[in-house]
């Protein structure tokens, strides 16, 4: 009810070929399971996919499902608690997309 419309109103649907925010009222339910529903809806390999995320919740439910993450310092949690996750850590989306395009060369 939240997600969609503010992703319409910043004009970055396009970009998306699918927009799944958490279904239940309260607390989002299991991450892993939204997640790999997510994947499965689009036809996708979890070891093909990288997540980005920006809570610690997110690398977890990436490790659940077999997928890689990487870890954005803008939301609400502070560096070392991602960092903990052993996942890498960036401080922007972009710089996140950036990292991976190297990784890819």
């Amino acid at each position: 009810d939240e997600l969609v419309p503010l992703v319409t109103d910043f004009a970055l649907d396009p970009l998306f070929a699918r927009i799944d925010g958490l279904r239940d009222r309260t607390g989002g339910g299991r991450k892993a399971e939204h997640l790999e529903h997510h994947l499965v809806a689009q036809g996708l390999q979890p070891q093909d996919v990288v997540l980005i995320g920006d809570v610690v919740d997110d690398a977890h439910a990436a490790a659940q499902v077999g997928s890689e993450c990487v870890l954005v310092t803008t939301g609400v949690m502070n560096r070392s608690a991602l960092e903990a996750t052993g996942f890498p850590v960036a401080d922007s989306v972009s710089h996140a997309v950036d990292g991976l395009m190297r990784s890819l060369r």
